[in-house]
């Protein structure tokens, strides 16, 4: 399991447009859904989510956000099978 992308990678290819993540989650399911950092797409961070998110740049995991679900997602990494743009 994991990506050979590493993770300032990740993050510029969910910066430039929608990333399609595929990962196994903690209950060792398979989930996919599509997720960017665009500007433009995504809504604003409150201030309580941008130190969040700080707190994660140094961490395993990457905060994202899942237009189709309108929400912001976690996901750990080493636990993400395959991306595609």
């Amino acid at each position: 399991m994991g990506i050979t992308e590493t993770r300032d990678e990740l993050i510029a290819l969910l910066q430039a447009g929608e990333v399609t993540i595929n990962f196994q989650k903690m209950d060792e399911t398979e989930r996919e859904f599509v997720a960017t950092l665009k500007e433009g797409v995504m809504p604003a961070l409150t201030s309580a989510q941008d130190s969040n998110a700080e707190k994660k740049k140094s961490s395993d995991q990457i905060v994202v956000w899942v237009p189709a679900s309108l929400g912001w997602r976690t996901v750990k990494l080493d636990r993400i099978n395959s991306i595609s743009a």
